[in-house]
Formats: C-alpha cells, structure tokens, sequence
C-alpha cells in the first residue's frame, strides 16, 4: 500500500491543500464539517469514499525522480510545480498520513488532458521526495473544490415562494 500504516478509524480530519485553495473536514462534536464553510456539514459518504479509497492505493509503478521531475509533474509541496497535498490527522491534530497528488497518468496521450479520464494519477509521499508513484486511481475526488464535499441533504428546500439575494 501507499499509505503504510494507516487506519479509517483514527483519522478525524481531512485537509486538502492545492495551489487554487484549501479543504479542511474535521469531526466535530459526532459531526463532519467543512471549516471553510463555516462548518457547514461534510459528505459523509464521499468522505468514507475517500478514506477508503487513499487506504486502498497501492503502488503500480515506482521510479526515482529528481527536483526538475517533481516540478514537472506537479509534485513540490508548494512553489512551482506544486501539487495536492492531502493530509489525514488524528484527533490530537497530528498528521497520519501525507500524500502529494499530482499530474494524471494516461497509457495513451489524450487529445485533451484536462478533461479526459485519466488511467490512474502520480503520487509521491513527503517523506521520501525522490520516489514517485504510479496509482491506478484518478483521485479526482482529491481536490478543494467544496461543492463535491457538502452533504446535500442539507440543502434541502421545499415550497419557496420568494428567494433574495444581496
């Protein structure tokens, strides 16, 4: 696994930090909550998704890769080239696990990269920044973006006459 040692059940806060912005879901009092939406509540379905699916990662392919590479391939943890750096913490705030997402991996080269369904995703672990990884998952879950996160139950509108916005 990529992820050695890591556990669903220790992890109570989820952080997602890209160069367009940041995610952060974290348990509070039995609840998962996004802090960036003034704790408005977390997907709890996409969140177990997630966990399991980051727990599930494995390694396809690893090869040694040097600074110029890591930029490339969008895997610095900040600066040119940065990546997606997702951090999984525990309920004393200490991180379990990183994880530096970064460009997608195709078999074959798309006409266009930015919206056709990768093959799988690189991946490196901070820990050991002169190893990148292959994983056979696009992790497109991986990203900032707080409309793929909110629980949609708690939307929820029914017989609105009037709606005003200012």
């Amino acid at each position: 696994p990529v992820l050695k040692g890591l556990t669903a059940a220790k992890v109570t806060a989820l952080r997602i930090q890209a160069p367009d912005g940041t995610l952060s879901i974290a348990q509070k009092n039995g609840r998962w909550t996004i802090a960036e939406r003034n704790d408005f509540p977390a997907d709890l379905d996409k969140l177990r998704a997630f966990v399991l699916k980051a727990l599930e990662l494995k390694v396809g392919q690893s090869e040694p890769i040097g600074e110029k590479d890591r930029a490339r391939m969008a895997l610095n943890e900040s600066g040119e080239g940065a990546g997606t750096v997702v951090t999984f913490s525990a309920a004393d705030g200490k991180a379990l696990a990183r994880l530096i997402v970064g460009r997608k991996y195709f078999k074959q080269p798309p006409e266009n990269p930015k919206t056709a369904t990768a093959d799988g995703r690189f991946v490196m672990r901070p820990e050991d920044p002169t190893t990148v990884v292959v994983v056979s998952d696009p992790l497109d879950q991986a990203t900032p973006q707080t409309p793929g996160w909110i629980d949609p139950r708690g939307l929820a509108a029914e017989a609105v006459r009037t709606l005003e916005a200012q």
